[in-house]
């Protein structure tokens, strides 16, 4: 009976200004608490005390006390003063309360409740549509539509709405032509564009996608909804430089838009530009940690870029945030491998192939470890094992044939190159070719006097026969 009271109060009729003006409050009620609440409580008495909103305070308070008789006497006096008319605006009040707290189930029902007293409150049939929509209840969404429209043939609000719940639905003809007569009745409705330009694009009508785009963004040009929009409407089309542009303003004017950040990274590479790639997938990765494939997208980036020190990060973080990812484990281990530090790589392989026993990669890397180690033994093991998981894998086949030699080739990593700074490594890149031209001086210098000397042997050998 309590709950029963309690979804009736609102606005009324019939009583004095001060007692309006108190019911209306009442709503606002529930989103307080403490002392902001016994304020407005008190508040309300002192101007409605023997009013319906003063009979709803004093019962509330009984039922916080769990003084349910006494709140049930004053819920029950509370709605024998409201009158049938405050009833049904008191309904939609309740309605409006639960569908924005997310209580879809309870604003339907006070939707409902409010038809019951009045069939054909288009305003009612509206609000329970809204709610159905957001409950993911499509087809009582569109009868509820239905039902305004035939009352109203003339709104534009139910007949947008309805487009709506049509699109989601996949009904792409029955939607655009409910948001072409909600524009017929509406024309400045910005949103039924937009939605009629979400459907070309789905069915690959650039053209005129591109040209709603345009015509809303002259008159929204900082809407950065609007420049995303446009941008996925240039790269379907492969317009890619038009999409990039896009997106760069979208992703200026709203900088923490996740999907905007991803997609324009993801365009950067088709011109080259993986510097550019590389901070969008930053800033997307720091907007969503766990996204692994930025996470992957970067890894190779840093990898072509041999930005090593940030790669060796990523990939440490990428353990951090998949630690049961085998393959993150695998690339962090290739990479201390690479930096020829053989035990963390090691221990990396080890808990790919723990996560994995058939990671023929991890088990690669643990048979040319072991063949640093000199440990033919464990490398044939792993080796072996490497190439039942994955035939293909050419490398672990070579390796094993190479153990069949007894002088067998010893995997040497090749040893990453840590740029100190341009000039330094200029200077030792000079050094290193000074170097390696004296050495073939020398050794041509040597050669060309072994030469000169085989010639003077053959000579005085030529003339000792002659004289013979």
């Amino acid at each position: 009976m309590v709950v029963t009271a309690t979804s009736y109060f609102g606005e009324t009729a019939g009583y004095a200004d001060n007692c309006e003006d108190a019911i209306i409050k009442i709503p606002s009620l529930s989103s307080l608490q403490g002392g902001e609440l016994n304020k407005q409580e008190d508040l309300i008495l002192l101007t409605c005390s023997d009013g319906p909103a003063g009979h709803i305070v004093r019962g509330d308070r009984y039922e916080r006390a769990s003084d349910l008789k006494h709140a049930t006497d004053e819920y029950r006096t509370a709605l024998k003063e409201i009158t049938q008319t405050g009833v049904q605006e008191n309904n939609i009040i309740n309605g409006d309360r639960h569908l924005l707290a997310h209580k879809f189930g309870k604003a339907i029902e006070a939707y409902q409740q409010a038809l019951k007293e009045q069939p054909d409150w288009t305003e009612a049939l509206l609000k329970l549509a809204d709610a159905h929509v957001a409950a993911g209840n499509d087809d009582e969404a569109i009868d509820a539509l239905r039902r305004c429209i035939k009352l109203d043939k003339n709104n534009s609000d139910a007949r947008y709405t309805l487009g709506v719940v049509y699109e989601r639905k996949g009904l792409l003809i029955d939607a655009e032509n409910e948001f072409r007569a909600s524009l017929r009745l509406r024309p400045g409705n910005g949103d039924a564009h937009r939605h009629l330009a979400d459907i070309y694009t789905i069915r690959g009508d650039f053209t005129q996608a591109l040209r709603e785009y345009r015509d809303l963004l002259a008159l929204h040009s900082d809407n950065p909804l609007l420049h995303f929009k446009l941008a996925r409407v240039y790269e379907r089309s492969k317009r890619y430089q038009s999409a990039i542009a896009e997106y760069e303003i979208s992703v200026k004017l709203a900088p923490e838009n996740l999907e905007a950040n991803k997609e324009l990274a993801m365009l950067y590479p088709k011109k080259g530009l993986f510097d550019d790639a590389a901070h969008h997938y930053e800033k997307t990765i720091q907007l969503k940690h766990d996204d692994r494939q930025s996470h992957n997208a970067l890894i190779i980036i840093y990898g072509k870029l041999k930005k090593y020190d940030k790669l060796l990060k990523l990939l440490e973080d990428d353990v951090g945030f998949f630690p049961g990812q085998p393959d993150s484990h695998y690339r962090l281990g290739l990479m201390h491998y690479f930096m020829r530090d053989f035990d963390a790589a090691e221990k990396e392989y080890q808990s790919a192939v723990a996560l994995k026993p058939d990671h023929a990669k991890a088990l690669k890397g643990l048979g040319k470890i072991a063949l640093l180690k000199g440990d033919r033994s464990q490398a044939t093991e792993f080796l072996l094992a490497s190439q039942k998981a994955d035939p293909t894998l050419l490398e672990a086949k070579e390796l094993l044939a190479d153990l069949q030699d007894e002088h067998a080739f010893q995997p040497v990593p090749r040893k990453i190159i840590r740029h100190a700074g341009k000039k330094k490594s200029s200077k030792a890149t000079r050094n290193a070719h000074a170097k390696k031209d004296h050495a073939k001086k020398a050794h041509a210098k040597k050669a060309h006097a072994g030469k000169k000397k085989s010639r003077k042997v053959s000579k005085k050998n030529r003339e000792k026969n002659r004289v013979k």
